[in-house]
């Protein structure tokens, strides 16, 4: 008999354990993103990826903000992702295309957006900036 009850609570353990056991997911907001507010100034960039069904599989989509000065116009483009490696190509600022790639992780993005900008990339998983009271800087 101890030793039934000894099983049911190493299974228990052992359930809840895989239970908590973090799944990876591409899904959601990456941002450094930030307000400089004794200018009103926007500065950084925020990438969401966002899943959306087209011919019967799910695909991904971003949505991404670049900010100097200013947040420009948020652009919706359609992301190559496989497992946690990712590339899309998307407007900067209304001046040119650029290519960011890199890699997601359960925390954070780390990549690189092509030339002529040549630049990389680290951003925090995260809320929104936006409803993070990012607003605020937008007077």
């Amino acid at each position: 008999m101890r030793m039934i009850r000894y099983l049911i609570a190493v299974l228990l353990a052992a359930s809840s354990i895989c239970s908590k056991a973090e799944v990876f997911t591409p899904v959601g907001t990456f941002s450094d993103l930030k307000c400089i507010e004794s200018q009103g100034d926007v500065l950084g960039v925020e990438i969401s990826f966002i899943p959306g069904f087209k011919d019967s599989r799910y695909e991904y989509y971003a949505l991404v903000q670049f900010a100097e000065g200013v947040a420009a116009k948020p652009e919706y483009v359609p992301v190559k992702m496989v497992k946690d490696e990712f590339s899309f190509l998307v407007n900067y600022l209304g001046y040119f295309d650029v290519t960011v790639e890199g890699k997601i992780s359960s925390d954070r993005l780390i990549g690189k957006i092509s030339a002529p900008l040549k630049q990389e990339i680290e951003l925090k998983r995260q809320v929104s900036f936006w409803n993070r009271g990012g607003s605020q800087c937008i007077r």
